[in-house]
């Protein structure tokens, strides 16, 4: 082999590595343009049900506000629901999956003493609870 095939090999394969970083650099513009796509789309669409106002039963517009309380001995995210939910906005079960979301909680489990962020559905003279 002579030193010009040589070169010819090497050559060729610096162009075989350049369109291969090529491709793939295209591949990951285009996964990244799908991701931020789908992620647009789930902000839209979490924008678009996360209405901060609801009706009473009667008409009236409710606003939602957000609280901090701490748990009690015994007290259960069923029985905190009971207390702040409004079945005129939402059912229950509905209100304990979103505070969990809230607060980061993956299971029912909470404990006497901490704190959790709940909400509550209000007319806007009588808000404060």
């Amino acid at each position: 082999m002579t030193y010009t095939a040589r070169h010819d090999i090497h050559h060729t394969g610096k162009r075989h590595n350049a369109a291969a970083r090529r491709k793939n650099s295209q591949r990951r513009r285009a996964r990244l343009f799908v991701l931020m796509a789908a992620a647009t789309i789930m902000v839209l669409v979490m924008i678009r049900t996360s209405d901060v106002s609801a009706k009473s039963a009667s008409g009236e517009p409710k606003t939602k506000y957000y609280t901090s309380i701490t748990i009690e001995n015994h007290d259960t995210l069923w029985d905190i629901a009971g207390r702040y939910y409004d079945s005129s906005c939402e059912n229950r079960r509905d209100y304990i999956k979103s505070v969990k979301k809230m607060n980061g909680l993956t299971d029912n489990t909470i404990k006497a003493g901490s704190r959790l962020v709940i909400y509550y559905w209000a007319d806007a003279d009588s808000a404060a609870r």
